[in-house]
């Protein structure tokens, strides 16, 4: 990705990524700083991204991790009372980013399917029987059953991609 993709994809992104890094870090001050660390991180990575989808993959997991790697030094080296402790998300704002993230990751990453193979995911997904999912779409069982396994396949790949596993 060149640095012009990038900066587009970045600012393109930036409110809903200072939205997910103020309800990670627990004010605005921290989350204007972890947008400015993660943009630096991926700017001097040089890390080439084949398209803008794969780039806002790794800007919000490059953000995800700059959050993280802030509360744990913040966890290391400050300890407060409770009287003078900030206030943190609460468990159930944490879940509810965690399933947007998780949201998120899933429609980057199920884009690289094929139209059958998206249908396929997203029925048995939600819980219908591959007989069920092959009588809507008109197919055999099999038929189901293996663009189930290819897109399994494809969506492991990605995800090796997107997170540098290979």
């Amino acid at each position: 990705m060149d640095n012009r993709t990038l900066t587009e994809t970045f600012e393109r992104l930036r409110g809903r990524l200072r939205r997910m890094a103020s309800s990670m870090l627990g004010n605005d001050d921290d989350a204007e700083d972890a947008l400015q660390d993660a943009f630096c991180r991926l700017f001097a990575s040089g890390k080439p991204m084949t398209s803008d989808i794969m780039a806002e993959g790794t800007t919000v997991v490059t953000l995800r991790r700059v959050c993280l790697d802030s509360l744990k030094s913040r966890a290391a080296r400050r300890f407060v009372s409770l009287d003078e402790a900030p206030e943190y998300p609460t468990e159930a704002s944490a879940v509810i980013w965690e399933e947007e993230a998780v949201a998120d990751m899933t429609r980057i990453l199920t884009a690289s399917l094929s139209p059958m193979q998206k249908s396929v995911f997203e029925m048995v997904g939600a819980g219908m029987d591959y007989e069920i999912v092959a009588l809507r779409l008109g197919i055999t069982q099999e038929s189901a059953r293996k663009l189930m396994s290819r897109a399994r396949k494809i969506l492991r790949d990605e995800y090796r991609k997107m997170n540098g596993y290979g």
